[in-house]
């Protein structure tokens, strides 16, 4: 089947909240959202599906749906909607003060007093709504030893 490809049609405002999301996503490290608004951008630079999808590795499909998404909603239909995986230094920092974890691993010998990983991760999720697994958990704390 062949899909007759409508290149993306963006007007100058649009394109500068484009690039300007691009820009951002790259300084946080975000590859997928940054790659799916590169997808309309290449679109928009009047590039095929099928060169798109050679030039980042994606089906044609993958990108075909990238650029139906962003004809009808816009940027918001191509924002990454995933929740972090990783917790800013500063909430490691909080979670290892509220669990007791910064106090057991002083002495290595009073694992007892900290938080089992499961509330820990019940916690993470109810104070930044970002959900991890007990394992996701223990891999931070095994990090920050």
């Amino acid at each position: 089947m062949v899909r007759k490809h409508k290149f993306a049609e963006i007007d100058q405002s649009a394109m500068g909240s484009l690039s300007a999301y691009m820009k951002k996503m790259a300084l946080e490290g975000n590859i997928r959202a940054r790659t799916r608004a590169q997808a309309v951008y290449f679109s928009y630079k009047y590039l095929t599906v099928a060169q798109i999808a050679q030039q980042m590795n994606r089906s044609p499909n993958t990108v075909y749906m990238w650029l139906r998404k962003y004809r009808e909603k816009g940027l918001a239909g191509i924002m990454d909607k995933t929740p972090p995986t990783k917790l800013a230094p500063a909430q490691v920092d909080e979670m290892m003060k509220a669990s007791g974890w910064d106090k057991a691993h002083k002495d290595g010998r009073t694992y007892q007093r900290a938080w089992p990983l499961r509330k820990i991760a019940q916690w993470i999720k109810d104070r930044w709504n970002i959900k991890l697994s007990h394992e996701g958990v223990r891999k931070i704390l095994k990090r920050t030893k």
